[in-house]
C-alpha cells in the first residue's frame, strides 16, 4: 500500500511492522456474518477499508475529504486491481451541514475548521474542503460504520438523523480523541449522549485502545431513535460550537491590544 512521506502516523506503523493498522482487526469483531456494505468515515490512505475488502465480501463506501490521502487511495486501488463497484471513494469531509471549511494536516491526522491548536501552531495554511451530510451523501444501509474524524463525531452524528433513525447505521466504531473532541464543542459526554438519544448502547474500552488495541468505543442500535432528544443536544453542541468560536475570536483581540499596550509602555519607558 502506497504511503505518505515520512513523518506520517500511519505510514509509520504500516512500513515499520508490515502489518495491518492495529485499528483494523478488531472491525471484524463487529461485522456480522451476512454483512454487505462497510462505510469508513475518515478513511486517511483507508488501511481498514483495504483490510475489510480483503478479508470481507463487503462493497466499501471509504469518505476522505484529504486530496493527498484521496490520490495515494486510488493508486492503491489500481494496484490492488479494485475497481469502484467495491470501493467507492468520496472526497468531502461530514458534517451538520452541507459548506465549505478548511481542513489541517498533521502528520496524517486532519482537522477540520480551526482544527487542532498544535496544527495552527506549524503554520500550515489550511486545506479547502467540502463539508457534507451524511443523510444527503447516502440512502444505503451500512453493516457497519468506521467512525475517525478527529473530534468531528458530533458533527457527523447530527448530519445523519434520517439514516440513524430508520436504522440503516446499526453499528459503529469510532475513536475517543478528547483533545479534538473537546476542541470541537463535542466533549465525551455530549456525543454519548447523542448515540444514546439515536437508539445505541456504547462500550468505552480506553485500556484496550491505549495500549494499542481495540479502538476506543463500539455503539450497536438496540433502542428506539428519540428524535426530540437527538435534535435538542445538536442544538446545544451547535450552540457550544458558536460559543468557542466567539472565545477563540476574543482571545486574539485581548492578545492583539495587550501587544499594543506592551509597545507603547516599551516606548515609553524608552522615552520615544
Amino acid at each position: 500500500m502506497p504511503c505518505r512521506s515520512l513523518p506520517d502516523s500511519i505510514g509509520d506503523e504500516l512500513v515499520r511492522t508490515a502489518l495491518p493498522w492495529r485499528d483494523c482487526p478488531s472491525l471484524l469483531k463487529l461485522w456480522p456474518t451476512s454483512g454487505t456494505h462497510f462505510l469508513d468515515l475518515g478513511a486517511n490512505i483507508a488501511p481498514c477499508a483495504f483490510y475489510m475488502l480483503q478479508h470481507t465480501r463487503a462493497i466499501v463506501d471509504a469518505v476522505e475529504p484529504n486530496p493527498a490521502n484521496l490520490a495515494l487511495i486510488r493508486e492503491s486501488m489500481q494496484r490492488m486491481g479494485y475497481d469502484t463497484k467495491r470501493l467507492r471513494v468520496h472526497g468531502t469531509a461530514v458534517g451538520d451541514v452541507a459548506a465549505n471549511s478548511t481542513l489541517g494536516d498533521v502528520a496524517a491526522n486532519s482537522t477540520l475548521g480551526d482544527g487542532d491548536p498544535s496544527v495552527a501552531a506549524i503554520g500550515k495554511p489550511g486545506i479547502a474542503v467540502q463539508l457534507a451530510r451524511l443523510d444527503d451523501l447516502f440512502n444505503s444501509t451500512f453493516d457497519l460504520v468506521k467512525m475517525d474524524i478527529e473530534g468531528y463525531e458530533c458533527h457527523a452524528l447530527c448530519g445523519a438523523p434520517l439514516l440513524l433513525a430508520q436504522g440503516h447505521m446499526p453499528r459503529f466504531q469510532f475513536e475517543l480523541n478528547y483533545p479534538e473532541l473537546n476542541h470541537q464543542g463535542c466533549p465525551e459526554k455530549t456525543l454519548l449522549a447523542l448515540f444514546d438519544a439515536a437508539g445505541y448502547t456504547t462500550r468505552v474500552r480506553l485500556d484496550e485502545y491505549f495500549t494499542g488495541g481495540d479502538w476506543a468505543a463500539t455503539a450497536i442500535q438496540t433502542h428506539r431513535f428519540d428524535a426530540a432528544r437527538f435534535e435538542r443536544l445538536c442544538l446545544v453542541k451547535r450552540d457550544d460550537v458558536m460559543r468557542i468560536g466567539l472565545l477563540w475570536w476574543l482571545a486574539l483581540v485581548v492578545g492583539f491590544f495587550l501587544a499594543v499596550l506592551a509597545l507603547r509602555w516599551r516606548s515609553v519607558r524608552m522615552g520615544v
